[in-house]
């Protein structure tokens, strides 16, 4: 099907209307029903899936297929949030989205922390899953449409590299990967290297006049 080849964009199960929906048009959850018709692949992404359930986490781990969540979107609209770490229990490949107002992952990532603690009123709700598999997964879907290796320094990955100026008041804790990545989002950037090139020096922009850029932007 054309989806192997370019790939698949699909928003579904985003609230109780959408499954009832995919019941009608095919008697089956909007998972599945993608699946009856083809249209899985390593090359799909499922966007939203609030009504996913972890049998269409399964589904979605045997197509190499990826879902995309968007917790604050999700929140904004008083829909549910999908069942993150069950389904990549499942094996499911999760990633962190963007959707509407809501254009940066790292608060994605906040909303996503929040929401587990929240839940199971625990610090170390869900503590692996940005550092396992939000993060990981993201890297590696974006390897697969581009053609390069990201998220790791290998040789012949894209060495693309961000070195953060980020100087805590006190000594941090011993803290997961993923919650150290919650401190370190709101730091600036000193240095920027990009496929082994330096673009930004100690915060300058290199190459490009950066007045000219703004009033252009």
């Amino acid at each position: 099907p054309l989806s192997a080849r370019h790939g698949l964009l699909a928003s579904v199960g985003e609230d109780d209307t959408d499954l009832a929906a995919a019941y009608f048009r095919g008697g089956l959850r909007p998972v599945d029903l993608l699946a009856a018709r083809g249209l899985l692949g390593p090359r799909s992404v499922v966007a939203h899936g609030a009504t996913t359930t972890r049998e269409e986490g399964q589904r979605l781990a045997a197509a190499g297929a990826t879902l995309a969540v968007t917790p604050r979107a999700a929140s904004f609209w008083g829909t549910p949030v999908p069942p993150m770490a069950e389904l990549a229990a499942a094996g499911a490949a999760v990633v962190l989205g963007t959707d509407g107002l809501f254009p940066d992952t790292a608060c994605e990532l906040v909303a996503t922390t929040l929401f587990h603690r929240g839940q199971a009123r625990s610090p170390r709700a869900a503590e692996d899953l940005a550092g396992q598999v939000l993060w990981p997964f993201a890297a590696r879907l974006a390897g697969r449409f581009f053609g390069a290796t990201f998220g790791e320094l290998s040789p012949g990955a894209a060495a693309d590299l961000v070195i953060l100026d980020w100087r805590p008041a006190v000594p941090p804790p011993d803290l997961p990967q993923g919650d150290l990545a919650l401190l370190w989002a709101g730091a600036p950037a000193a240095w920027t290297i990009v496929n082994g090139e330096v673009r930004l020096r100690e915060g300058r922009l290199l190459g490009v006049d950066e007045a000219a850029l703004a009033a252009r932007a």
